[in-house]
């Protein structure tokens, strides 16, 4: 998984609240992960299938019984098959035959499998890199509610290399993402409250969002929560340097 950068998000947080006025939707080097080209987002997702609510990779010990399912048509088995060839689990490792379970199962609707199938076309794994058919994948999975492709989605919008640049359209992916609990969209929603990003400046909504970031461990979230313990913010957040100093750690750690 790709972490943010402590010192360009340290500044840009800093800024809030010395009175900067840079910010994630303006700046994108500011406050998002240092993502390669060529889709932002994709890589720095940190999410393995396993991880996924509602997938069982295995499905079945034997390799067998999945391939006969996903051959009588079950995207699930698909899905499955397709994570299979991906990570050699049980058959050769091939990214082309992954691809191809991948694409059955996406067909059918299937929501990871089209998420990673905008993996596989973003990362050029299996199939030829191809942005415009990753954004298109990633899009479908995003609008029917995966969290990790909805957080790509905003991202794609704050960066507008493959689809058009529009701060309220990336406020809604990510808002998306961080009400499902994804921690990188949450830190990037107290980013954008934070700077007053496509959302009004507020300084309570972006403690609110760095606070349940940070409590999933996001460091980032929790460096930003460490200043806001040892500047204080209005009557919301008090002054605290034992509390700054515990946030610091923690995202040092």
């Amino acid at each position: 998984m790709i972490q943010p950068a402590l010192a360009p998000i340290g500044l840009a947080i800093a800024a809030f609240f010395f009175g900067g006025s840079a910010g994630p939707l303006q700046n994108s080097e500011d406050g998002l992960e240092q993502v390669p080209r060529p889709i932002r987002g994709f890589e720095s997702s940190g999410l393995d299938a396993q991880d996924e609510p509602g997938v069982n990779p295995d499905l079945s010990d034997d390799i067998s019984q999945v391939r006969s399912a996903a051959e009588r048509g079950s995207a699930k088995a698909q899905f499955s098959m397709g994570l299979k060839y991906r990570d050699g689990t049980g058959v050769p490792k091939s990214g082309e035959e992954a691809v191809k379970w991948f694409l059955l199962a996406a067909d059918q609707g299937h929501c990871e499998a089209q998420f990673y199938l905008g993996i596989c076309h973003a990362s050029g794994d299996g199939v030829p890199r191809d942005n415009v058919e990753a954004v298109k994948w990633c899009r479908l999975a995003a609008g029917q509610g995966h969290p990790a492709a909805q957080y790509i989605m905003g991202a794609q919008y704050v960066v507008g290399e493959h689809v058009p640049k529009n701060g309220t359209e990336a406020i809604k992916w990510y808002r998306l993402a961080a009400d499902q609990g994804h921690d990188k969209a949450q830190y990037t929603m107290g980013l954008a409250y934070q700077f007053g990003n496509g959302v009004p400046k507020n300084g309570t909504e972006a403690i609110k969002w760095y606070r349940l970031a940070a409590d999933q461990g996001q460091a980032g979230a929790q460096f930003a929560m460490g200043l806001a313990r040892q500047f204080g913010i209005g009557k919301s957040v008090p002054k605290n340097g034992t509390e700054a100093v515990k946030w610091y750690r923690l995202a040092a750690d």
